[in-house]
């Protein structure tokens, strides 16, 4: 009962539109018919898989794109499959194993499966002594390399052996290279033209808003790449305060994505990416709504990295005594302490995993993150 590509060898070509589906169709998964799984609890079993995903690929020491195509075969398969049936730990496992195949960084299935246990067992770079690693004789571990093979197996069927993605981070990149970029906040209308420094600020805030669309939304099963690489600069523009222009003066900035994009059509997405930001569980959001360190891949050349790192440390130190004193003020809205203990190590990890620099908010500071954009963008 797998879904599979056809015969034709031009199916993995052709065949790639079935993946963008109404958001009915996401409403309607086969988790939510079961009965047992609500909507709200689906999206956050998204959110957790694409999480450990993330956190697993860093310390696999893949690049960023490696970790986002796993994040993307994640939401594919669970269209098909539920969470039911497949648990979230056990695919995001196999599909960051199966990525870093397609990305040309193998990692050897021991490795992936020691990471594993390693994360989901709390291990920290504190506590090895305390820390029981797998053994690789064991019973256990037979299981899981098993178990392993056969979800690999079942994401790749699945998947219909389509396994090359495109991603909205590379038309980010390559858009905002393009763009004319201005300073939004001088009183003459018009605007000045910004250096290089902050052109990168405008790429970076734009590349996180595409990671964050990966970790929180399904955007990824219902837009385009290049139409969520729009939305995400759209939001990062009223972040950083920039204008943009397309290069040709009497044409939309937009057009440079896709020349049958609408502004209605931006907006209207954009204040769906931002309704779901505000419905993310505080714990989950205080620290993934930071731009950050996620390595720019290599091949797309910036925003470079040491820049990245300095603005992390900078923020490192204050932002972690406000996220004491925030932890201190709040409690925990689930009463289940299992899932009260996964949101705190969710909290506690994602400082690490998505990086802490800020974009700039026309200069403004703020306590816990950065105020969310305009409610209604225009």
């Amino acid at each position: 009962g797998f879904m599979t590509a056809t015969g034709n060898s031009n199916s993995t070509v052709l065949n790639t539109d079935r993946w963008y589906l109404s958001k009915e169709k996401i409403i309607n998964s086969p988790s939510c018919k079961t009965g047992t799984v609500s909507a709200a609890k689906e999206t956050s079993y998204r959110q957790h898989a694409a999480l450990l995903i993330q956190e697993m690929g860093q310390n696999l020491k893949v690049n960023q794109l490696c970790i986002n195509t796993a994040i993307v075969y994640m939401h594919r398969f669970f269209t098909c499959h539920s969470f039911t049936v497949f648990h979230r730990n056990k695919i995001a496992k196999a599909c960051i194993f199966l990525s870093a195949k397609v990305e040309e960084t193998p990692r050897r299935l021991e490795h992936v499966i020691k990471t594993a246990h390693f994360i989901l067992n709390n291990g920290t770079s504190s506590n090895t002594r305390s820390y029981q690693p797998i053994d690789t004789a064991s019973e256990e571990y037979k299981r899981e390399f098993e178990e392993m093979i056969r979800n690999e197996t079942i994401i790749l069927q699945t998947l219909g052996f389509e396994v090359t993605v495109d991603h909205p981070h590379t038309h980010v990149v390559r858009a905002v290279q393009q763009l004319k970029v201005s300073n939004g906040s001088t009183g003459d209308g018009a605007g000045s033209s910004v250096g290089n420094m902050n052109v990168n600020d405008l790429a970076r805030s734009s590349y996180f808003m595409a990671t964050q669309s990966l970790h929180l939304t399904t955007f990824c099963l219902q837009y385009k790449p290049s139409l969520v690489a729009a939305v995400c600069i759209h939001i990062a523009c009223k972040w950083t305060n920039f204008e943009i222009d397309h290069p040709i003066a009497e044409r939309n900035w937009w057009e440079l994505l896709g020349s049958d994009f609408t502004l209605d059509q931006l907006n209207s997405i954009a204040n769906e990416f931002l309704k779901i930001l505000e419905n993310t569980p505080t714990k989950l959001k205080q620290k993934m709504i930071k731009p950050g360190c996620q390595g720019v891949p290599g091949q797309v050349g910036h925003p470079r990295k040491e820049s990245v790192k300095r603005a992390r440390e900078d923020h490192h130190h204050h932002y972690h005594q406000q996220s004491r004193m925030h932890h201190s003020s709040h409690k925990t809205e689930t009463s289940h302490p299992r899932h009260a203990a996964m949101e705190r190590s969710v909290s506690d990890k994602l400082d690490m995993l998505i990086g802490s620099s800020k974009p700039k908010m026309n200069g403004s500071s703020s306590r816990h993150q950065p105020p969310p954009p305009p409610r209604t963008l225009r």
